[in-house]
């Protein structure tokens, strides 16, 4: 159960917290983006790309219904910026 708690957290990191919010976040800053277009482009890159999480999910033997089941199943602690 140990290894399953540990991949969860991996993965609700890597779906909810992408690297890519932060790039962007760092872009506007510099004045390299302006926040609309850096929001667009999070909205596309931010797409889960389910089938590498399938192929994760089967090399660790797990089950990619009952992970993804159980992380959908957290409460998010954030609004979604969504028009």
């Amino acid at each position: 159960m140990g290894l399953q708690v540990f991949i969860t957290t991996f993965i609700i990191q890597w779906l909810d917290f992408p690297e890519v919010d932060t790039f962007r976040s760092n872009q506007i800053r510099e004045g390299m983006l302006d926040r609309e277009t850096a929001l667009k482009l999070v909205r596309e890159e931010n797409i889960p790309r389910y089938e590498t999480l399938r192929w994760y999910l089967e090399i660790l033997g797990l089950d990619f219904e009952s992970t993804v089941k159980r992380i959908n199943e957290i409460p998010k602690l954030y609004r979604s910026i969504e028009k």
